[in-house]
């Protein structure tokens, strides 16, 4: 999936507000009215949400992928998209004023826990070390 394709569709929607709409970031504020249209929308791009979940958890790597956007909480609504290194995600966040909805969508590399990084330089290490006997 690509963020650009992502964004073009969202557009369809009006928004009263956009506050951020950068390369790979988008973020803007809709009305309650128009949600319905827009998780249509996002469900013909990203398939059913994967939060809220009936699990209550997200993996660690969906996490970290959100985190420098605020993550994902009860009551709001995450979609997800992975291919190798790369994500593409849309979250609904509804207000408390149950008339506007905040919308974030972004496209982040995902980031390898710093574990998985050491385990992998040491079994490639190994790897080497056996090659070499």
């Amino acid at each position: 999936m690509r963020f650009e394709d992502l964004k073009v569709s969202v557009g369809e929607v009006k928004f009263s507000t956009v506050r951020f709409d950068m390369a790979d970031y988008f973020e803007a504020v809709f009305s309650r009215e128009s949600f319905e249209m827009m998780t249509n929308i996002l469900k013909n791009l990203f398939g059913s949400p994967i939060w809220p979940s009936d699990s209550g958890k997200l993996s660690n790597d969906i996490k970290r992928a959100l985190e420098d956007f605020g993550g994902v909480r009860i009551g709001q609504i995450l979609y997800f998209w992975q291919k190798d290194d790369t994500a593409v995600f849309a979250m609904l966040w509804p207000w408390q004023d149950d008339h506007n909805i905040t919308l974030k969508i972004g496209s982040v590399r995902l980031r390898r826990s710093m574990k998985k990084n050491i385990q992998g330089d040491f079994l490639n290490i190994i790897k080497s070390f056996l090659k070499m006997r």
